[in-house]
């Protein structure tokens, strides 16, 4: 029986957590590498997995990086991505050990001797070392086929090179133009050469940009209309679009928000980012906060696990990272009838969450706090901004219906220290609240204000 490339990648993502790598290098092959791979095996063949196809994607996928389309380090994770694929559909075991290596500039030994020389002057990390080693191995060799010795380079001699390697190697032209730099710096400080040539003053004309659409606030209101608010997964994903938008949050650290990090008493949440793994305290609009109750009241399943967020169907789990998330969007963009904009995905709802602050002229430095982009310092494990300023930027969800509502500018009782908070602590003080329709929560002028 064929098997589809969407198992394929299910099952080679699933080894690739068991294997240990990092979730933010999971969701980056997941979204990046694997997504794209999926779209082209619907468009050429309906989804049939067939390895013949896939080494045609990574032919594709050369031709784009010789036309400097994307850097090396992409390609090569292009490449890695498919070999996963392959192996695993062939042995049900994707393989993670490293190719042999094989070096295709190979210099001679007293050329090696000075790209070790220059490299030990550098405090790079051993990775971008390694990349700039293969460049430098390039230029010597390049020098050694013109039947130069290092003593006999010139000017001349790296422009000669670069121009040919702008033809021939358009996807590391930034780490050449560092391996030239550091190359003519050695032999003018250590062998006395005359090079007038300042390379430093070098850069590269970049591609434009690619900049992907956030999503705008009148679909963010229509992807919540189509919800079903009645029903159990509606009331979960409700929660979670309205606390992506609100907050910012990635998505990953969405999926891990556990009970314990909600505290009505300030109306925050505090977490560690799994990204940085830096601490970051963010308010809540009232809005928000009433679905977040909504859903741990009325459709939680009962489970002993921290986590906010869970499956519908038993047995119950915490969501799976980033990859789920681009699934809910997906499919209420789709019911929406939300044209779908190229790599637009859950992470839209962040980058329009900072678009709203802007717009509403909030300083970037609390933009990126907000973020979690900045530096904390560890006596002041959570962040301070102004929460007036930003809540007036927080979108209008007036129009969008809670079926129950919890919070009010009532006494809030408080509860024992969050990191003992149980579900039973939450469904307890929560239930203590005065009941109270959504459209009395003062949202223009901040909801803790």
């Amino acid at each position: 029986m064929s098997q589809t490339i969407v198992n394929v990648v299910d099952g080679m993502i699933q080894q690739m957590q068991e294997y240990g790598i990092q979730e933010s290098t999971v969701n980056q092959y997941y979204r990046g590498f694997c997504k794209p791979i999926i779209r082209f095996f619907n468009e050429m063949n309906g989804g049939l997995y067939s390895k013949s196809l896939l080494v045609e994607y990574k032919e594709s996928a050369r031709q784009r990086f010789e036309a400097g389309q994307f850097k090396e380090r992409h390609f090569n994770a292009i490449k890695r991505c498919v070999r996963l694929l392959i192996t695993f559909a062939e042995t049900n075991h994707a393989d993670f050990s490293l190719p042999k290596e094989h070096k295709k500039y190979k210099p001679f030994t007293e050329n090696l001797e000075i790209i070790e020389q220059i490299l030990a002057t550098t405090t790079y990390e051993s990775g971008f070392k390694y990349k700039l080693h293969c460049c430098m191995r390039h230029f010597f060799c390049f020098i050694e086929q013109a039947e130069l010795t290092a003593d006999e380079i010139s000017d001349s001699t790296f422009f000669e090179f670069l121009n040919t390697v702008s033809e021939t190697n358009k996807g590391s032209m930034d780490y050449i133009l560092i391996a030239i730099r550091l190359i003519s710096n050695f032999l003018k400080m250590e062998r006395k050469i005359s090079i007038k040539t300042d390379f430093s003053k070098l850069r590269l004309k970049y591609p434009l940009q690619r900049l992907i659409s956030p999503y705008t606030e009148e679909e963010i209101k229509r992807l919540l209309s189509v919800i079903d608010n009645t029903s159990v997964i509606g009331k979960r994903d409700k929660a979670i679009l309205m606390l992506a938008f609100d907050t910012g949050l990635r998505a990953i650290d969405i999926t891990r928000l556990c009970l314990g990090d909600i505290d009505r008493l300030s109306g925050e949440i505090h977490i560690i980012q799994s990204k940085t793994k830096r601490p970051l305290s963010l308010p809540l609009h009232a809005s928000v906060m009433n679905a977040v109750a909504d859903y741990i009241l009325e459709a939680r399943p009962k489970s002993t696990l921290k986590e906010v967020f869970l499956t519908t169907l038993s047995p119950y789990k915490s969501l799976n990272g980033a990859n789920s998330l681009d699934g809910v969007i997906e499919k209420y963009s789709k019911s929406a009838d939300i044209k779908k904009k190229p790599y637009r995905s859950f992470h839209s709802l962040r980058r329009a969450f900072a678009t709203e602050l802007s717009a509403a002229e909030v300083p970037l430095s609390t933009i990126s706090q907000m973020l979690g982009h900045t530096c904390i310092n560890s006596d002041y494990p959570y962040l301070s901004y102004n929460k007036q300023q930003t809540s007036q930027c927080t979108i209008g969800f007036e129009k969008i219906p809670i079926v129950t509502g919890f919070y009010s500018d009532s006494y809030i009782p408080p509860l024992q220290n969050r990191s003992t908070i149980t579900l039973e602590h939450l469904k307890t003080a929560i239930k203590k609240l005065p009941a109270m329709d959504f459209r009395e929560v003062p949202l223009e002028g901040g909801a803790y204000a």
